[in-house]
Order: C-alpha cells, then sequence, then structure tokens
C-alpha cells in the first residue's frame, strides 16, 4: 500500500451539493449573498492509519432569514445522506453534525447569514 493522501472534501462536496440544491448557488468562494451556500475546509485529523475525520464549514447567505436557515439546514441533512450516494460517497463513511446551523453575522454585509459544521469520516486515497 502506497502512502495516503487526505481527500480534498471540498472537491468531493461540491458537484454532490451543486446537483441537490440546484436553486441555489453553492460554491468556495462567496460569489453573490442570495440563496448563496459557501462550503470550506476546516482542518480535521487522522484517527487511524486508514481513517481521516476531516471538518467541512457550510455558510448560507440570503435576504430571508428563514431561506438561509433553511438553506443551511437543507446541506446539513444533504451531507449526512453523503455516505450514501454511490458517485460522490464512495470513500465517505460516515457523517457526524459537529455544530447544527446557527446565526452568523456577516462582518461584511447586513444579509442574514448562517454556518454549521459537519465532519466525515472519510477513507484517503493512495498516492
Amino acid at each position: 500500500m502506497g502512502a495516503l493522501v487526505p481527500t480534498d472534501v471540498v472537491a468531493l462536496s461540491l458537484p454532490y451539493l451543486r446537483a441537490a440544491l440546484p436553486d441555489a448557488e453553492v460554491s468556495s468562494r462567496v460569489t453573490v449573498r442570495s440563496k448563496m451556500l459557501k462550503i470550506e475546509a476546516g482542518g480535521g485529523n487522522r484517527s487511524s492509519h486508514v481513517i481521516d475525520n476531516q471538518r467541512l464549514i457550510l455558510q448560507s447567505w440570503d435576504a430571508d432569514e428563514e431561506v438561509a436557515f433553511d438553506l443551511c439546514a437543507d446541506a446539513v441533512r444533504l451531507m449526512l445522506d453523503l455516505p450514501l450516494d454511490p458517485v460522490h460517497g464512495s470513500h465517505v463513511r460516515e457523517v457526524t453534525v459537529f455544530g447544527l446551523p446557527t446565526e452568523f453575522p456577516d462582518p461584511e454585509s447586513t444579509t442574514p447569514r448562517y454556518q454549521a459544521t459537519v465532519e466525515l469520516n472519510i477513507r484517503p486515497k493512495e498516492a
């Protein structure tokens, strides 16, 4: 077995969430603040020789606070289902919620923003 390298959890999650949330802008960068979901890696650790625990931060924006909350909650729900997805979730063994959607005021705008954190238990790739 070769060296194991961490999986890019953002690259893994982007196409999955984009397909599941076609009415939202899903990106790793803030592009708009209207029905926007930003995902970014939040660190993690290697819990064993063959398992990585990687955190994913989900942030949502919308002018309507309820829509912003619902988008974040939907993203959490979808991430919990990721291990069941045969295309995107094949290396993901489990997803755990570390932070439920909570209000997270945006210092650069008055647009409501929510944030949640999930952790992916994932088998690293061979180099």
